[in-house]
């Protein structure tokens, strides 16, 4: 098994976390859903990569790539409703 570079490394966590920021720090709903959808497609393509490199176990890779679809799934579903809501005060 190939070991990623740390600059690789680095790089990775560095656009992850710029992208944690933008969502987190977005006011308008759209952006948030759009940077989510996009994340959310962007890891698919990213785990069956790392299976294939045999980075990852395929049977790890198909966990995370269900985890993901079904993520994107329920953003997609719920929209900018949110996903649940709490019981009125008695």
């Amino acid at each position: 098994m190939k070991r990623a570079t740390a600059l690789q490394t680095w790089w990775y966590l560095a656009i992850g976390g710029a992208v944690t920021v933008a969502v987190l720090s977005a006011s308008d709903p759209m952006v948030r859903l759009t940077l989510h959808s996009v994340t959310t497609v962007q890891l698919l393509p990213v785990l069956l990569l790392a299976a294939r490199r045999n980075g990852i176990s395929r049977r790890t890779a198909t966990m995370l790539a269900s985890i993901a679809t079904l993520a994107g799934l329920a953003l997609l579903v719920a929209g900018l409703d949110p996903v649940w809501t709490s019981a009125p005060a008695a």
